[in-house]
């Protein structure tokens, strides 16, 4: 998924091709939460699992009990919405892979911030690799 630019004599990734690199990350980072955050998960559904079938009932939860499934929830969200993109691009649309606002990798703004920062970019790479 690259094209070739003749005016500076390179090729270029286009969009695809930088969402599928994204893709592989958020799938990467998905599959590391899951692995490391298994015993979180048990405990989750170990404690609350008596409420599930109760109609009516609030259920009074602590925040921090909520971290660890709303952060794989958000990366499970990324994964699902950058590969309905990257399809819908394939097939000619690539509308929705143009406006796609994907969930931050912490919920923590400071953090995802860092993160942000920390992560190179497909351009950075190819960047780096020319001048090699």
């Amino acid at each position: 998924f690259l094209e070739y630019d003749f005016e500076i004599g390179v090729y270029k990734a286009t969009i695809i091709h930088n969402a599928l690199f994204q893709l592989r990350e958020y799938v990467e980072r998905l599959q590391y939460s899951v692995e490391i955050y298994s015993d979180e998960w048990i405990s989750f559904i170990k404690k609350y699992k008596k409420y599930l079938h109760q109609e009516n009932t609030n259920v009074t939860i602590k925040n921090m009990d909520l971290l660890v499934p709303l952060a794989v929830a958000d990366k499970e969200q990324n994964v699902a919405n950058l590969s309905v993109a990257i399809v819908k691009a394939l097939n000619g649309d690539s509308n929705m892979l143009l406006n796609l606002k994907l969930k931050p990798p912490s919920p923590f703004v400071r953090e995802a911030e860092g993160i942000q920062k920390e992560t190179v970019t497909v351009e950075e790479i190819e960047s780096w690799i020319e001048k090699q």
